[in-house]
């Protein structure tokens, strides 16, 4: 006599479309000075690396005379 018992499927949400459809919060004044900031760095490393790139170009190019 081999009872075997179905598993239960739980589910927490009325409606699952509307847990991962709700639209997402606005981003608070910290959240927006904080990307700012991160956006200006990145920025900032951006250049950096052109400048190094440069540099190196340039230095390859008096190895090679």
């Amino acid at each position: 006599m081999t009872d075997e018992i179905e598993p239960i499927s739980i589910n927490f949400s009325s409606n699952p479309q509307t847990a991962t459809s709700l639209p997402l919060p606005t981003a608070t004044k910290v959240q927006r000075k904080n990307q700012k900031k991160a956006e200006a760095n990145k920025a900032a490393r951006a250049a950096e690396e052109e400048e190094r790139l440069r540099r190196l170009a340039m230095h390859k190019r008096q190895q090679e005379k």
